[in-house]
């Protein structure tokens, strides 16, 4: 019965699941003899009378009644075991926070960069943990500029990754001579695993911790957003 049900219905709602809970319930009662006297509530959850409390037997009853709430009980059980559960592809929240290095290369890859810092570009690596993801491990890279675009790798515990290309909202702000910000929008194009066909919208925060040194910044690397898989 259920099968068929859930066939023919998809994806049930809550209210659904409750409809079809009474009517097995009321269908099973209908076959089990009731102690004399009393009768099955028009719901079908448990039988009537002044020795039910809560929906089950009172202690007096138990030992005659006890197949009752034990039914009761167990298809409670069975019908969240089988609640609709997020579609996939459905929008979920995601965030996550990793920390590493910014490192800027000049020459060889980005040798044909032309915006902000001709010939320079910046390759990063941090790890931290994220929604989704549990350990995660991020690597990416792009042209350095104030206006900068390129793609990041996020790889899970279990080795599948998220693709993302961003792009720059604005410049990036330097409150202090050793600290800087930038924000990224950023749009998930796939990945492997479970993530193969994920698809979303990040929002991706850089806080330079320490911009000092040339050629490596450290950098703390925040996102939020949503995803679909």
């Amino acid at each position: 019965m259920f099968r068929a049900w859930l066939g023919s219905m998809g994806h049930p709602s809550p209210s659904d699941l409750e409809a079809l809970g009474f009517s097995v319930i009321r269908n099973w009662a209908a076959t089990v003899p009731q102690r004399p006297g009393s009768t099955f509530t028009s719901g079908g959850l448990a039988p009537s009378g002044p020795w039910i409390r809560h929906g089950c037997r009172a202690k007096e009853a138990e030992q005659h009644e006890t197949g009752y709430c034990v039914m009761t009980v167990g298809l409670l059980a069975m019908l969240t075991l089988v609640a609709p559960v997020a579609a996939d592809g459905q929008a979920r929240p995601i965030q996550g926070q990793v920390s590493g290095d910014v490192v800027f290369v000049v020459g060889g890859d980005y040798a044909e960069c032309d915006a902000g810092y001709p010939g320079t570009g910046t390759e990063y690596v941090a790890y931290g943990n994220a929604a989704h993801l549990g350990k995660t491990t991020m690597t990416g890279s792009h042209c350095a500029s104030e206006t900068a675009a390129g793609s990041l790798t996020l790889v899970a515990a279990n080795r599948d990754e998220i693709y993302v290309d961003y792009t720059a909202v604005e410049a990036c702000d330097y409150p202090s001579a050793t600290t800087g910000t930038c924000d990224f929008d950023g749009t998930v194009t796939g990945g492997t695993g479970r993530f193969e066909d994920a698809a979303g919208d990040l929002s991706l925060n850089v806080a330079f911790t320490d911009i000092s040194g040339f050629p490596v910044w450290p950098a703390v690397f925040t996102w939020t957003g949503t995803i679909g898989y």
